[in-house]
């Protein structure tokens, strides 16, 4: 009994991890078949491509205007179960380093909605900057191919280290968040 149990549960974890690389794969579908890319190279120096998007507080979220910042850049969705998990994590270490200059910037991706990403923030209680990636340049121009996704941006502008994917999430995903912010503000 015990074993059908366990067959039976191992079937209902499978099914729904199988939805999320489905819905988080329909972005990197997206990204392939959208057209051409930026010509910008995404690789540790470059500079980061620059972006507006409409904010949740009802103002334009603009890459530029936080020049002079290092800034911890996350894409992510309302469905995504790690970018939950990782989101207490997030709103926290902000909170321990906007006071030393650091800018968090959430994008909620293309495939979300506005209502479930409100909930979403409101729940989590995320005090950070926040927009959405209407069409989807964004999430094509930063090859956004799993959620959640993170990029470190130096003061310069420029991409201080390959994007993180998969979420800070626990003990070691909080530690390993501040070392990278630790490095941006070297």
């Amino acid at each position: 009994m015990a074993v059908v149990a366990l067959v039976v549960a191992g079937a209902g974890l499978a099914v729904w991890a199988v939805r999320s690389v489905v819905r988080t794969s329909s972005t990197e579908v997206e990204s392939e078949t959208a057209g051409p890319r930026t010509g910008s190279s995404l690789e540790i120096g470059a500079p980061a491509p620059v972006f507006d998007v409409p904010g949740y507080d009802g103002k334009p979220l603009r890459l530029a205007a936080f020049t002079g910042h290092p800034v911890v850049l996350n894409f992510w969705a309302s469905w995504c179960a790690p970018c939950r998990a990782e989101a207490p994590t997030l709103e926290s270490t902000y909170e321990r380093y906007r006071g030393r200059g650091v800018v968090f910037m959430g994008v909620d991706l293309q495939v979300d909605t506005w209502d479930a990403s409100r909930i979403f923030l409101k729940g989590f209680k995320i005090t950070y900057p926040v927009g959405r990636d209407e069409s989807g340049t964004v999430g094509r121009t930063y090859r956004v191919v799993g959620i959640p996704t993170t990029y470190f941006i130096g003061r310069d502008g420029t991409i201080r280290s390959l994007p993180v994917t998969g979420g800070f999430t626990g003990k070691d995903g909080a530690r390993d968040l501040v070392q990278q912010i630790e490095t941006l503000l070297q």
